[in-house]
């Protein structure tokens, strides 16, 4: 199991903390184990180790990326409420210039913007592999086609008009995927 872990791209980077009865920490270690414990385990031993781990999950700030000042700032505010560090930019290529710089846990996105809109942001995105499973919340005033609505179904986590923001069910959607990204980033 920890072979067929460590072998997946999507998994790799998750620690993997063997508990086991088997007396072999140079293969649990060579297999990529991140921990070994030995059975029966200490629960004071366990607890630190998992605390260990826990401080360092990587939850970037949740990227919003608005270009409408009063969207951008009411947004900013639902995320901040919660706990979550938040980066705000107007448009979609200073989005770009910070996902060089860090890896946000969300981006919440408008779709129409000055220089570069939200779906070049998306279509970047899907395309570089650092930032591929970086999940994306589409939250826009704008009318979607048929073929727009089609094609950012496979490519966001979620979708939002702003005439009809239901916020606690958007809170909810970005509680959920910033928990996942930490627990992926590990």
């Amino acid at each position: 199991v920890l072979t067929a872990l460590k072998d997946n791209t999507a998994l790799a980077e998750i620690p993997v903390i063997m508990l086991t009865m088997a007396d072999d920490r140079d293969s649990g270690y060579a297999l990529g184990a991140s921990e070994y414990l030995m059975k029966p385990v200490n629960v004071e031993r366990l607890l630190s180790v998992l605390q260990r781990y826990e401080s360092r999950k990587s939850t970037g700030p949740v990227l919003v990326v608005e270009d409408d000042l009063n969207s951008r700032e009411m947004l900013c505010t639902l995320v901040e409420r919660r706990g979550w560090p938040v980066q705000a930019v107007e448009n979609g290529r200073l989005a770009l210039e910070c996902l060089h710089r860090y890896t946000p846990s969300l981006v919440l996105l408008d779709l129409m913007m000055p220089e570069v809109d939200g779906f070049d942001v998306i279509q970047a995105m899907r395309n570089h592999p650092e930032w591929r499973n970086i999940p994306v919340v589409v939250v826009t005033a704008k009318e979607l086609t048929a073929e727009e609505r089609q094609w950012l179904s496979s490519q966001i986590q979620g979708f939002y008009q702003k005439g009809g923001l239901d916020r606690q069910n958007l809170l909810d959607e970005i509680e959920e995927l910033v928990e996942l990204m930490a627990v992926s980033n590990g």
